[in-house]
């Protein structure tokens, strides 16, 4: 992502000081700016450096003379060559120098007209550059939290994973279905103009624009244009109006393609990002949130054992992953010794679907109350349990 400097790049007229300014002056500057450095720059304007408030009390306590009677020149400053954050360019991309100078204890960073001239033309604030950030990282967190939720209301309205499969195959028929018409149109276009074609080389052309789907996906496999497609699919809403009413899949499909579209605007297209774009994923998400599916969606039940025994067994189990915390808060099981450590017996979803380790579910929620997330390898056999970090 490109950040260009000029569109956060303020004034330094009223900033700028001089060797020869009375420490005073400097201190009075600061003030009215809310700032506690200031750029140094000579008779030509170029930029010598920074001087720091701290720098100030140092000169006036060590000489012990009034400041109206020291100028800046008294004073220890941050001299160019060491100045961090490095002053830029006009011409400049910030996003590589972001880490630098939000790390750097300067509210600051200077902008000078080139290396070979450097008069200071500018400043960015620290604040400003912050709030750019957020603002334009922002689309990003809404539609995450929006696919968030979203998968948790298909999740509780699909009962069995079979069903949901049968779903999400649904929408692979449909991308064969557009081979087909590809298909079609291409034969049909040669024939009007006399152009020969072979079957199979036009089949194997139109599959590159409609790739065929893998056989068996999951919930976490679908592109934002998919959910979009499911939800407009009238036999799984059949499934999905239980949990998504009171509003009508029309409703939904109409704000959930506002949505997709300025999904799109802000990843694909790289739209600029406006307070439009923000409203409509900010109210998007807000309203997704009044109309939350429930808490601990149906997970596939483990087989042969009361409450007792289940809820025994996942202590067992959250006990010997806190036990090694201190030496690993990452742990790696193979399936069959958590079997062991539980004590019970495991669904075949446990072994088959990812979601049953990894989505929210009466059984997930054992060990993520207690600080742990689960991720499924199960090509592997193994489920990585990692602590959380704690909040200070």
């Amino acid at each position: 992502m490109r950040v260009p400097v000029k569109d956060l790049m303020e004034s330094a007229t009223d900033l700028a000081v001089s060797p020869v300014t009375s420490l005073e002056a400097v201190i009075n500057t600061m003030a009215r700016n809310k700032t506690s450095v200031l750029p140094v720059i000579d008779e030509n304007k170029a930029l010598q450096g920074a001087i720091t408030l701290r720098a100030v009390a140092h000169a006036w306590k060590t000489m012990n003379v009034s400041p109206k009677e020291l100028a800046v020149g008294s004073a220890t400053m941050d001299r160019l060559p060491t100045l961090r954050p490095q002053p830029l360019t006009q011409a400049a991309d910030l996003y590589e120098h972001i880490s630098d100078f939000v790390g750097s204890p300067h509210e600051h960073l200077y902008i000078i007209q080139s290396e070979s001239e450097p008069e200071l033309i500018g400043f960015i604030a620290k604040n400003k550059l912050l709030e750019f950030l957020f603002t334009n990282h922002k689309p990003y967190l809404l539609t995450r939290e929006i696919e968030v939720n979203l998968k948790k209301h298909i999740t509780y309205a699909y009962k069995t994973r079979a069903k949901l499969i049968d779903a999400i195959s649904s929408l692979s028929d449909s991308a064969r279905g557009n081979q087909i018409k590809g298909i079609n149109m291409l034969k049909e276009f040669c024939k009007k103009n006399g152009i020969p074609f072979d079957e199979s080389e036009l089949a194997d052309h139109v599959k590159k624009y409609f790739r065929d789907k893998e056989k068996t996906r999951e919930l976490h496999d679908l592109t934002f244009s998919e959910f979009v497609q499911l939800i407009q699919n009238n036999a799984a809403w059949v499934e999905l109006e239980p949990v998504f009413s009171p509003h009508t899949k029309e409703l939904w499909t109409v704000s959930t393609n506002a949505v997709r579209d300025e999904r799109n605007n802000a990843f694909h297209f790289r739209k600029d990002i406006d307070a439009e774009m923000i409203d409509i994923l900010s109210s998007y998400a807000e309203w997704l949130l009044s109309h939350p599916a429930r808490e601990v969606p149906i997970a596939a039940p483990l087989p042969g054992h009361t409450d007792e025994v289940v809820e025994g067994g996942f202590n067992t189990l959250i006990q010997f992953l806190e036990n090694n915390k201190e030496v690993n808060t990452t742990q790696r099981q193979q399936l069959e010794m958590i079997k062991r450590i539980l004590g019970i017996s495991l669904p075949e979803e446990a072994y088959t679907q990812a979601s049953w380790w990894q989505e929210d579910s009466i059984y997930t929620k054992q060990w993520k109350t207690k600080g742990w997330t689960a991720n499924a390898d199960l090509q592997a056999g193994l489920i990585t349990f990692e602590a959380t970090p704690t909040q200070n």
